[in-house]
């Protein structure tokens, strides 16, 4: 994550997949996918800010 790499200690982030939920939106109201619940990856970057 932008902007992390400069704090010290480095920040524990997650990372929000934008891209990929707009394509996904996008499918579900088109109807090209069905609508509902969709679950997407949200990894989480652990870095020194955690105790």
């Amino acid at each position: 994550m932008f902007g992390s790499d400069f704090c010290h200690p480095p920040l524990t982030t997650v990372t929000s997949p934008a891209e990929q939920a707009g394509r996904m939106l996008v499918d579900m109201l088109m109807g090209t996918c069905a609508p509902g619940r969709a679950v997407l990856p949200t990894p989480l970057h652990v870095r020194d800010s955690t105790g």
